[in-house]
């Protein structure tokens, strides 16, 4: 059986923008409008999973802003896209206030067959900074085990499929496999939901073989950068 589903934070029409650009009064409910339109298209469309199209998502990261020890600090540009963030400063070595903060960010109307996207910890650690951790393996490690807490509460809410997103494994031209793998051990060890592994901005070619040892139940592929031919 094939299933489908999309990922990643969806367009904003432009009255929603000029909405949040004023602050108006109708800003959320103008948002909650859009955000069930969006998850009646996936169901019209019979997508497999449903996700929530994240218009009150400033970027992928944004939420665990809320984390204590975790600062917004510079924005900043994804790998020379035309895609923003802000960078957060990680001011502690453990984020104990987790576990919530992305649940608490999704929209209550999803449906039964739904997922979600959230960061794969290389390519947190890669994108941020962290006053605590002198390695960038500790760092790597410490939001391994702070996504871990995230994606269990996830997972007891019923999502089924976790996407973790990764672009700097596509990006970097070197990446230290091994430490990829420990984190995503932390991630998927014992995890009674699948987890997708979506590459992209970058070109993976070389990188198959070692995609392949992920312990990961799927990798996604991006094929504007990545020749499909490389994956057959």
């Amino acid at each position: 059986m094939i299933s489908s589903y999309t990922f990643g934070i969806y367009p904003r029409s432009e009255e929603l923008i000029e909405a949040t650009r004023k602050n108006t009064e109708n800003l959320d409910s103008l948002s909650q409008k859009e955000t069930e339109e969006y998850i009646s298209a996936q169901k019209n469309a019979n997508l497999g999973f449903v996700s929530d199209p994240l218009l009150k998502w400033d970027d992928i990261f944004r939420p665990f802003a809320n984390l204590s020890g975790v600062t917004p600090t510079a924005l900043n540009r994804i790998y020379e896209m035309n895609t923003f963030y802000r960078v957060l400063s990680f001011d502690g070595s453990a984020f104990t206030d987790g576990g919530n903060t992305v649940k608490s960010n999704l929209d209550s109307s999803l449906p039964k067959n739904k997922t979600v996207a959230i960061p794969e910890p290389f390519t947190f650690a890669e994108l941020h900074t962290s006053n605590e951790s002198k390695r960038k393996e500790d760092f790597v490690l410490n939001l391994a085990k702070m996504l871990r807490v995230e994606i269990d509460s996830l997972v007891e809410s019923g999502f089924e499929v976790i996407q973790l997103l990764a672009p700097s494994i596509a990006y970097n031209k070197e990446v230290d496999f091994g430490v990829v793998s420990d984190a995503l051990k932390i991630i998927t060890d014992g995890l009674k939901a699948k987890t997708i592994l979506h590459t992209y901005f970058g070109d993976v070619s070389t990188k198959i073989e070692s995609l392949l040892d992920l312990p990961v139940s799927g990798l996604g592929f991006d094929i504007t950068t990545t020749p499909a031919s490389s994956i057959e």
